[in-house]
């Protein structure tokens, strides 16, 4: 049987709700192909059949049917059994489709909380799956027995305070008005954003998003770029020409960490930074930006300077070292015309998201490089098909690390591509899951892309397993 522990540290008081759902009606015939998911479902397509040996009252919206078909059903338990108060332990237990008993379970589960989503095999008689829920509360008085499959702790599961709540799920939508289902790509660019922001779990529980972004400075990075050392200065300080043996690490606000590194944006995680590539440096007019050529990045800007005249976004500039106007506002060959990836887009691009430098007031992305990584919320989107990426300044190498579902998240990933560098200001359409190609990234919780040298994400294109309605 499968284990699986959720930990919330908020969880208190004695409290504790097991939930035990078993596909109780059973069906002897051969087992069928399985069918295409409907277009169409009922959220609250379930019955509560009886109450075993308790008297608790009957919760509102306790489960949440999230597709149906003739042989599954997809659906959370939502924790509306004990309100005003954390619950200690879930069990949740149900038949999969490989017809089997799992059963896995959640501790700290707040009021409203859901587990993530099931896959429970039905009945081909009934078209429905039976839902057992066993709640222990210090206010129960009931004794019904819970399941050993479930390992429930006996220390923190008073065989006296057990209640039973049978359901029966439905498989085919039986509701008057089923909602129809909205599982299309999702396209996610910044700039909605405001530039200079960062951004972390903010989209985590939005409907049709679903995704935490982790920016993370290369680790392992030990070159010196220019050769002298300097004391580190206050972030009020300006260091002179740009020295890269000392850099701070950033906290989620773009404030000093306090200790001075090797280029590392943060060593345990953190927010990515959103860039605005029309105004990449003070030279094409950011005001964050000082006057010093290190201050900023021209690579990230976009449109390209050698871009046609007309061309949306393009500009005049001023060096105020050179003392004279340069077009921009992105400067590099990698985005040149007649490249393999030009940087003269139709639209203006807008915001990126970066990995940042250093914590001061100018955007720039990591010269060290290092990894963008996004994590998709199991219970909003569920795994995705990934099928394309954006990147602008490709100096080196993006390694594409994948973990499917099922992964360990923090464990190896289960697949790796790696894209060929196309040159700074380079503007990469990479796009995967082709039917004549292997770069395939098929039900992935989470994707890393990762280089030695910085690089930007414009947006990403992925499609939800579990959608929105």
């Amino acid at each position: 049987m499968k284990i699986a522990s959720f930990l919330s540290s908020s969880a208190t008081g004695t409290t504790a709700v097991l939930v035990f759902l078993t596909s109780m009606v059973r069906s002897t015939s051969a087992v069928a192909a399985p069918a295409a998911a409907n277009d169409e479902y009922c959220p609250n397509d379930y019955t509560l059949e009886r109450k075993l040996q308790h008297t608790m009252p009957d919760p509102q919206d306790a489960i949440t049917i999230v597709s149906q078909d003739e042989d599954f059903v997809e659906f959370k338990v939502n924790q509306n059994y004990v309100l005003g108060s954390s619950l200690q332990a879930m069990y949740v237990n149900y038949r999969s489709e490989d017809r089997t008993y799992e059963c896995e379970s959640y501790e700290g589960l707040t009021p409203a909380d859901s587990t993530s989503v099931m896959r429970a095999e039905c009945s081909h008689t009934s078209h429905a799956a039976a839902v057992d829920v066993y709640i222990v509360d210090s206010a129960v008085t009931g004794s019904s027995p819970i399941p050993q499959c479930c390992h429930a702790d006996p220390e923190t599961t008073p065989a006296n305070k057990v209640a039973h709540y049978v359901y029966l799920v439905q498989c085919k939508p039986t509701c008057p008005n089923p909602q129809s289902k909205s599982c299309d790509a999702t396209s996610l660019d910044f700039n909605d954003l405001a530039k200079d922001q960062y951004i972390h779990d903010e989209w985590w529980n939005a409907n049709g998003r679903g995704v935490k972004i982790t920016a993370i400075g290369r680790q392992d990075d030990t070159r010196v770029r220019d050769q002298f050392t300097y004391t580190p200065l206050p972030l009020s300080s300006k260091p002179v020409g740009r020295p890269w043996t000392e850099r701070y690490n950033h906290n989620s606000n773009g404030t000093s960490k306090g200790s001075a590194t090797k280029n590392l944006h943060n060593r345990s995680g953190g927010a990515a930074r959103v860039f605005d590539t029309a105004f990449p440096s003070k030279r094409f007019g950011n005001g964050r930006c000082s006057t010093s050529k290190w201050d900023g990045d021209d690579t990230l800007g976009s449109p390209n300077a050698k871009c046609p005249a007309g061309t949306p976004g393009k500009k005049t500039g001023y060096d105020y070292q050179a003392k004279k106007n340069i077009q921009g506002p992105g400067r590099g060959w990698g985005g040149q015309p007649g490249r393999t990836s030009t940087n003269c887009p139709s639209t203006p691009l807008g915001n990126v998201i970066i990995v940042q430098e250093r914590s001061n007031n100018c955007g720039d992305h990591s010269y060290g490089g290092g990894s963008i990584v996004f994590e998709f919320n199991p219970n909003v989107v569920g795994a995705v098909d990934f099928h394309s990426v954006q990147i602008l300044d490709m100096n080196k190498d993006v390694k594409v690390s994948a973990w499917v579902d099922g992964d360990n998240l923090n464990g190896n990933p289960s697949k790796e591509i790696v894209l060929t560098r196309k040159g700074t200001n380079a503007l990469v359409d990479k796009t995967f899951n082709l039917s004549n190609n292997e770069d395939k990234l098929l039900g992935i919780r989470k994707v890393k892309f990762y280089s030695t040298n910085g690089f930007s994400i414009s947006k990403i294109d992925y499609e939800p397993s579990v959608c929105s309605a």
